[in-house]
């Protein structure tokens, strides 16, 4: 059973797969034991300054590197054909797994402190993405900043394809974060939102330390 097929099934509540899930699921993971994969990738970037105060912008390459494959018996099955006799004994059949490539991404992007004062800040970001396996994407966001202690902000995310636009769970996104002094170091509490038109909104909460 193929991953979207089961994707499709399980999004129509199909009631053969919801009673057989599980061992579905087992059975998945029996042959995936038997399987393994090699390869390598790297990733790296840079960022620079330009004279023009407030203007940064950077350059990353993701997954960068040689194709990789896959080698096992996972995916042995015992198999008779039509061709064979009657009562013929079953035979192992191994499929030939095709080298692929990885999903590399290359990212552009602009980032520009529109204002910066004691009392505010505001900035404006902008990506381009340019994905190897799916649609290329620009992405927007913005942050304001209070004292550096109060911060909102805004995200957004389009196709560069228009028609497949619509295959995008989400497109636009907004937060609000607070920075607490503890002396030396900080404690900062975000939260973020993410609707979607399919599911429950998406909503993450997030602590972290300065130190």
């Amino acid at each position: 059973l193929e991953a979207d097929n089961l994707k499709d099934l399980y999004g129509r509540q199909d009631p053969v797969l919801l009673e057989h899930i599980a061992q579905i699921l087992i059975d998945m993971a029996e042959g995936l034991e038997h399987m393994h994969a090699k390869g390598y990738s790297l990733d790296f970037g840079v960022q620079v300054s330009t004279p023009m105060d407030g203007l940064d912008f950077g350059v990353v390459l993701k997954n960068f590197g040689p194709d990789m494959s896959y080698a096992g018996y996972g995916g042995e099955q015992r198999v008779v054909y039509e061709t064979d006799e009657t009562g013929a004994a079953h035979r192992v059949a191994r499929p030939i797994y095709q080298p692929f490539e990885l999903p590399s991404s290359f990212q552009f992007g602009v980032a520009y402190a529109a204002l910066e004062d004691p009392a505010n800040q505001l900035s404006f970001f902008g990506t381009y993405q340019s994905n190897h396996h799916s649609t290329d994407e620009y992405r927007l966001g913005t942050e304001y900043s209070f004292h550096n202690q109060l911060f909102a902000r805004a995200g957004y995310v389009v196709a560069a394809d228009v028609a497949e636009k619509q295959d995008y769970l989400y497109t636009w996104s907004a937060g609000l974060g607070f920075m607490l002094d503890l002396g030396e170091n900080n404690m900062f509490i975000d939260w973020s939102y993410n609707p979607n038109e399919h599911f429950d909104a998406s909503q993450w909460y997030t602590i972290r330390f300065d130190f």
